[in-house]
């Protein structure tokens, strides 16, 4: 496939690119028609090779993991796996604990016993390596090196400098973007809307303009629709490199992809150097000691949401030095790098991985609380007597009642500005609408990975695992481990009545979950509850994703009446790379709230 675009690891220049689709096409339908015979003969090969070269039950005197009952030649556990995926894997580690799974010749070791997670995502990347098994599913490429090796460092300084924990400076700005993204993104005065997709677009957008800049899309009108393009072709494309051989994927599915994101990365970055230069632009900014860039010169209700501003992200990554981050050194050597300083180019490159990471999972999480709470009716009455019990300004809210609507053109409505006040409150989002938190703790139990934190053995004496029941396995040297987050959420002798929705649980005495008897509380340790992996590759923005799920399901239930717009919602379904999303569409009847 020809482009204009070539492969660079520094930063090259960035014109304007108005189509990315014309970067993926290949040159003509018989050369499409050739590859794609090719790739089949390849792939029938490479599945047989590998299915009769793995699982073997023993290896001298060093026994490895059993394998998980009813695989079947070529295709292994896949349709098993897919068809019941919470069943089949919670079967397994009742059984087992770590076992090694087949999925259509991607074979992988399976741990969800928690003393076996334990030692596995403490393992150090010399021994267990993150980076060199996220290389070989093709995110080196679909991603690019720098976000595989110096990304990720500089996510985590900036949640460690900035946002853990959140700053006074930084709560309100929160609130805000939460409800510009619902205000954008939600119809008014109702609408029917499919959940799923509708929160990704809040999610997303709240997301750009928290990190970002809400100047952003009024730069790039198009990005959203082009950024989840590119990351639906991207995780496609991972989910095929697992099964495919090597060459073939990179050919059909990777290279393509890597043209999508250095397309989207050129565009990104001239809209970035022109926010940046507005923030420059303007002789009347100040800066706060957070980072923002306040240019709004607006003093009604306190706002700084209007106007031109950078976000924590892009603030942060201006003047920072990569080449300080883990991961820099191999990365400057491997693409000849340059002083570790943020270009537009380069700040794209980190904004894409942020987005990649931070707002599809939490988008799901959100969603499905809220059609959760929708299923159980009792507890969605619970959430939504929180927030009538919040304390909110009377005064805002008689000018609320006598103004209408919306007080202006794009301004915020006056019982918005009131929840603001409440929700960016010192310890309200930590302490506030306590069973809407445990709501949300809930539902990514219920959702969990089915199969993360994949790892690659680097050990050239393979890695040692044992279980809590003492069983002793090993796995050699080049295979893959991966963490079962749904499993260990699904067995019942962590969690009473595990498959059921049951946020009481959390509660210090538990409680009764919607009469459905008492529930008791909780105990479990980090190992046990997973929804957000744990040791040295614990998600690093879980405290800011809860808070974001909270503000975002605390706008909508306040600003809208959501009923179901059917009698029945369709199964949690496992078959994404994500948290568990839904067999079909989930619509919704939204309507504005008259108080």
């Amino acid at each position: 496939a020809n482009t204009t675009l070539t492969r660079r690891c520094s930063s090259p220049p960035y014109p304007g690119l108005e189509n990315l689709k014309e970067m993926v096409e290949l040159d003509s339908t018989a050369t499409a028609v050739v590859t794609a015979g090719v790739a089949l003969a390849c792939v029938a090969a490479h599945l047989l090779l590998r299915y009769f070269s793995t699982d073997r039950p023993k290896d001298g005197a060093r026994a490895l993991p059993p394998s998980a009952p009813g695989r079947i030649p070529v295709l292994g556990h896949a349709l098993a796996y897919r068809s019941r995926a919470a069943t089949f894997l919670t079967e397994q580690h009742v059984r087992f604990g770590a076992f090694s799974l087949n999925l259509a010749g991607f074979q992988t070791v399976v741990v969800s016993d928690p003393e076996a997670v334990r030692q596995v995502v403490n393992a150090p990347e010399s021994i267990l390596s993150e980076r060199e098994a996220v290389g070989d599913f093709g995110f080196m490429e679909a991603l690019g090196e720098l976000c595989v090796y110096v990304a990720v460092g500089a996510h985590k300084r900036i949640l460690r400098g900035v946002l853990h924990p959140l700053s006074t400076d930084l709560r309100r700005p929160l609130v805000e973007c939460a409800q510009r993204a619902v205000a954008a993104v939600m119809p008014l005065p109702a609408a029917t809307v499919d959940a799923i997709p509708t929160f990704r677009r809040i999610m997303l957008h709240f997301t750009i303009d928290f990190a970002v800049s809400p100047s952003l899309l009024k730069f790039y009108p198009t990005f959203m629709d082009e950024y989840i393009h590119f990351q639906d072709r991207l995780e496609d494309a991972i989910a095929a490199t697992a099964v495919l051989p090597k060459a073939v994927a990179r050919a059909l599915k990777l290279t393509p992809v890597r043209k999508l994101r250095e397309a989207l990365t050129a565009k990104l970055a001239t809209a970035i150097e022109r926010v940046w230069a507005t923030v420059d632009g303007d002789e009347g900014s100040e800066e706060t000691e957070a980072g923002w860039v306040d240019l709004s010169h607006e003093s009604k209700e306190g706002s700084a949401m209007e106007g031109q501003r950078a976000g924590v992200w892009l603030s942060e990554l201006r003047n920072a030095d990569l080449s300080e981050l883990p991961g820099w050194e191999e990365y400057a050597q491997r693409c000849d790098a340059g002083d570790g300083a943020v270009t537009p180019f380069v700040a794209a490159q980190i904004i894409i991985s942020l987005l990649f990471a931070a707002h599809k999972n939490p988008a799901i999480g959100a969603a499905q609380t809220l059609l959760l709470l929708l299923e159980h009716p009792t507890h969605l009455h619970t959430v939504e007597t929180e927030l009538d019990g919040l304390a909110l300004d009377s005064a805002k809210l008689a000018k609320f009642e006598g103004a209408g609507e919306v007080l202006s053109d794009g301004a915020r409505d006056a019982r918005d500005a009131a929840l603001a006040d409440v929700l960016s409150a010192p310890g309200t989002l930590e302490d506030s609408l306590p069973h809407l938190a445990n709501s949300i703790s809930e539902a990514c139990r219920l959702t969990a990975h089915t199969l993360c934190a994949i790892r690659k053995v680097m050990a050239p004496d393979g890695f040692q695992l044992s279980t809590s029941s003492h069983d002793k396995y090993w796995v050699p040297s080049g295979t893959y481990i991966a963490v079962s987050h749904l499993a260990v959420s699904m067995d019942s002798r962590v969690f009473a009545q595990a498959t059921g929705f049951h946020p009481c649980r959390y509660n210090e005495d538990g409680g009764d979950s919607g009469g459905r008897g008492l529930i008791p509380h909780c105990k479990y340790t980090e190992y046990e509850y997973t929804a957000f992996s744990q040791g040295l590759h614990r998600c690093p923005g879980q405290l800011l994703a809860m808070s974001m799920m909270k503000v975002v399901l605390a706008v909508m239930l306040d600003k809208f009446k959501v009923e179901k717009a059917t009698d029945h919602f369709p199964d949690i379904d496992f078959t994404r790379a994500t948290l568990g999303q839904r067999a079909g569409p989930c619509m919704l009847n939204c309507t504005l709230r008259r108080r």
